[in-house]
């Protein structure tokens, strides 16, 4: 996608202090980028019309220690990848107090050495958010009990191989683990929420989801699943489609109602 330097004329540079601003010319969201000021807690600023952080923003940026999100109240604002890449003494992110939602792409925090725990793992409060090595390396991921949300796109596209998920996780983030290369995983029966599209694409061969979860989702594409079974308790059924090697799926009386198109393209027993 082509883009270019919005205008010196455009009135949002007036409201954007010590950023350049960037603005795709098919008319996409304005994006902040080239972070020129050296605050040690850089705010970043709420400005009508501006949706996301564009990659290389605070690239290799030393003074930066607090990513201040607060004042966002964007529906959802995209920080992309390498945004924050080697930022070694970043230690903090703070968060809207409002609805808004900052959407961090997996590699945003490449190299942040200071946010990580001692597996690399970007965890803010009880958020699981990715971690700070590069995609391919990322092939092992033993979540720490205690957390509960694994935040939206997490692992999407990583080289994953094998996942733990402790008892602690109540929610699993929209297209978390899309992509990867898990071929076994156990979900906790304490799992409240499971978004959208969230292990879409893995190479799983069987699921049990626990009827802690209201709606079962998220196990779209997966070409080698076989069996699905469904756990009472869960109440709606939605994507599990374009599943072609399933033969096998067991439902429970707890399911009041199933998605049209929620089986399109699965083979079905």
């Amino acid at each position: 996608m082509s883009q270019g330097n919005i205008e010196k004329k455009d009135p949002i540079t007036a409201e954007v202090k010590d950023f350049s601003i960037y603005r795709s010319i098919t008319g996409g969201p304005v994006c902040l980028r080239k972070y020129q000021g050296h605050e040690k807690h850089v705010i970043i600023p709420n400005v009508p019309g501006v949706g996301g952080i564009l990659n290389g923003t605070f690239t290799g940026n030393t003074d930066i220690e607090v990513a201040d999100f607060s004042q966002i109240t964007c529906d959802r604002y995209e920080v992309q990848k390498g945004a924050f890449r080697n930022c070694v003494n970043l230690k903090k992110i703070l968060f809207p107090q409002t609805g808004a939602q900052i959407w961090f792409d997996p590699q945003a925090f490449l190299g942040c050495t200071s946010l990580a725990d001692e597996n690399d793992l970007v965890i803010i409060g009880d958020t699981l958010y990715g971690s700070i090595r590069n995609k391919d390396d990322v092939r092992s991921v033993v979540i720490p009990q205690g957390i509960k949300k694994i935040a939206p796109r997490a692992f999407q596209h990583c080289n994953l191989w094998e996942l733990t998920i402790p008892d602690s996780v109540e929610e699993i983030g929209n297209c978390a683990f899309l992509r990867t290369h898990l071929t076994v995983v156990e979900l906790p029966n304490g799992l409240k929420k499971l978004g959208p599209g969230c292990f879409c694409g893995t190479d799983l061969k069987k699921i049990r989801i626990p009827g802690s979860v209201e709606v079962a989702q998220g196990f779209s594409s997966c070409d080698a699943l076989r069996e699905i079974i469904i756990e009472n308790g869960v109440n709606r059924i939605d994507d599990l489609d374009w599943n072609s090697a399933l033969k096998k799926i067991e439902l429970p009386e707890s399911i009041r109602e199933i998605s049209k198109g929620a089986f399109k393209w699965s083979n079905r027993a």
